[in-house]
């Protein structure tokens, strides 16, 4: 039947069925039936696959996904804890006050920049040392797939609070992170913001036609 054809791709070891069992589990009802497949996906997730597993988990009732944050955030996989980070901004949701020190000192950059975003987005940031911590963050070259992570989840919110952040990250950001930045720019920044004017002025002299193009 459907339900075990889906379990088969989501236990596939081929790339490809694990990301259409993930697009195909979310029209099985109830999607959560397929949660501990999806878990165990998390331990082996590259980018693509982690997008669709952040897509699937996105679909699934709030009480559910606020379940899988508490669960996520409290995990000692940083895996875990990133994609719990990222779907706990996508609800709109702050950061409970208790982990906040934890995760702003987690040993994984990309858990400090999403955490930075999330409290952002809260304005739970006001506290001076949260607001340092977060600053020398975006100071910093980030990781490919660290400012991937953040422009994605920053892209998806379509909250303009967290432009600040694209803007301090894009400077540093590698030509092709810097290229998918400047399209969330575009869709989340008003046609009169002057800082995206300027970056886009010196952002013309770019030697990687592409970014030019954007």
């Amino acid at each position: 039947d459907y339900q075990t054809e889906v379990q088969h791709l989501l236990t596939s070891s081929d790339h490809n069925n694990q990301i259409l069992g993930l697009q195909l589990a979310s029209y099985v009802q109830p999607p959560q039936q397929f949660l501990p497949e999806v878990n165990g996906l998390l331990t082996q997730a590259y980018p693509q696959l982690r997008q669709a597993i952040v897509s699937f988990l996105r679909q699934l009732p709030k009480p559910i996904i606020l379940d899988w944050v508490q669960q996520g955030l409290n995990s000692d996989n940083s895996m875990n804890k990133a994609v719990a980070l990222e779907l706990l901004i996508d609800q709109n949701q702050s950061i409970p006050e208790t982990q906040l020190t934890t995760l702003l000192t987690d040993e994984q950059e990309e858990i400090r920049a999403l955490t930075c975003v999330a409290v952002t987005a809260h304005q739970q940031s006001l506290h001076p040392e949260i607001q340092k911590t977060c600053q020398q963050l975006w100071q910093m070259e980030l990781d490919c797939p660290i400012a991937q992570a953040t422009i994605d989840v920053i892209s998806h919110t379509g909250r303009q609070e967290l432009i600040p952040i694209l803007y301090q990250i894009l400077p540093l950001a590698s030509c092709e992170i810097k290229q998918q930045g400047f399209k969330a720019l575009v869709n989340l920044a008003s046609p009169q913001d002057i800082r995206l004017k300027e970056l886009a002025a010196s952002e013309l002299t770019n030697t990687n036609p592409e970014v030019r193009a954007t």
